[in-house]
């Protein structure tokens, strides 16, 4: 049988929450943690379920966002919606990819946005290409879109250059 108590998948939230905000005690000013998101896979918060909710919280006290990403696939849950302290849902571009071809797609997409408001969540769609999508996301509300539409992967320096472009989505 495998050793799986090693895997970094297997390892409890908890280290990774206890080297995170030693970290940031040496690293940061405390006023610098609002700044900060925490981007999290459905995957990554089933290993124990208490111990999660409980770093999570400690790191929303913080001021730290949290952000449930690939929202829609594998684990799925409303469960997860309704027990951890999330502000950001990320749906997974699975769904987005054929919003403008598939009505069930466009369905799910647009119900998931709405969903995520009623709870109070920000809601942003992954893997946007092309200005269709974009503006079938706007319509339903969708707060924040990325993808290869707004950039594709970046050097620093280039980067930089694109923060001052206008947004517009």
């Amino acid at each position: 049988m495998p050793d799986t108590a090693r895997s970094p998948v297997r390892r409890p939230i908890e280290s990774f929450v206890t080297l995170f905000i030693v970290s940031l005690a040496f690293l940061l000013a405390p006023s610098l943690t609002r700044a900060l998101e925490l981007e999290l896979t459905e995957s990554s918060i089933l290993i124990d379920r208490g111990k999660t909710v409980s770093a999570l919280r400690r790191f929303k006290d913080m001021g730290i966002r949290i952000t449930l990403d690939d929202f829609g696939t594998g684990y799925s849950t409303l469960e997860y919606l309704r027990d951890f302290p999330i502000d950001t849902l990320k749906i997974d571009r699975i769904f987005d990819a054929n919003i403008d071809a598939d009505p069930t797609a466009a369905a799910l997409t647009a119900s998931i946005i709405g969903m995520g408001h009623a709870l109070g969540l920000h809601v942003v769609a992954e893997g946007i290409k092309t200005e269709g999508k974009m503006a079938y996301l706007r319509d339903q509300g969708c707060d924040e879109i990325q993808g290869f539409l707004i950039s594709r992967p970046l050097p620093a320096s280039e980067f930089r250059q694109n923060l001052a472009r206008p947004s517009f989505f």
